[in-house]
């Protein structure tokens, strides 16, 4: 028996079957390319959906060797800047980075990688405010 007419068989055979047998049929041959087809789609609209809403920055501060810090402290010292700027935050995102250690003596990978960070920062043209004691920031300049 030709190859095509196996096909022929087997094609008026699953037009022939029932919905569930139909479903098997195509899940059996087509899976992968239908998770595939799948993955794409939700990984579009998830990047689509963070480029549309994604909103500049207005303003970005570091502030160095805050340890006392902790996260809640920070945001009630975001909330405070906020009320205290008048900034806007639907024109865009404030952000206040208080995660950077510097020592006096740069020896650690802690510090040195604070010190490149703000590097980064300024050479980029990001920030916009550093807040710190007269000798740290000495001892990053």
């Amino acid at each position: 028996m030709p190859v095509m007419d196996e096909f022929k068989e087997e094609r008026e055979r699953i037009k022939s079957a029932p919905f569930s047998e139909k479903l098997k049929y195509f899940w059996s041959y087509y899976k992968f390319h239908t998770l595939g087809a799948i993955a794409a789609i939700i990984l579009g609209s998830v990047l689509i959906h963070d480029i549309t809403s994604q909103k500049d920055t207005i303003f970005f501060a570091a502030i160095l060797n805050s340890v006392d810090m902790t996260e809640q402290s920070a945001e009630d010292f975001k909330e405070y800047f906020l009320t205290f700027s008048g900034l806007d935050t639907e024109q865009g995102s404030v952000l206040i980075d208080s995660t950077l250690t510097i020592e006096e003596t740069p020896t650690s990978e802690l510090s040195m990688a604070a010190a490149q960070r703000m590097m980064v920062y300024t050479s980029t043209g990001e920030l916009d405010a550093i807040v710190g004691g007269s000798d740290v920031f000495g001892q990053y300049a």
